[in-house]
């Protein structure tokens, strides 16, 4: 019995294409930014892609110099 036959079994040769973003992103809009991720989704569904990976804080809504979960003075 193969691997492929087991219920519940990994396949250790299937083939799996990754893609990677490399974009700009929508600056401090969030909706704008959300809508760019969905697309950039969509496109690599298209291609096939089944694992998708983004630059972290991709999607910004707050300048990088504003101060979160800062208790104010």
């Amino acid at each position: 019995m193969t691997s492929s036959t087991v219920p519940g079994s990994v396949d250790p040769y299937k083939t799996s294409r990754i893609g990677a973003v490399q974009a700009e992103p929508a600056w401090l809009d969030l909706q704008a930014g959300v809508d760019k991720v969905i697309q950039l989704i969509q496109d690599a569904s298209i291609q096939k892609v089944e694992l998708l990976g983004f630059p972290e804080v991709f999607i910004r809504a707050l300048p990088s110099t504003e101060p979160i979960g800062l208790p104010p003075d």
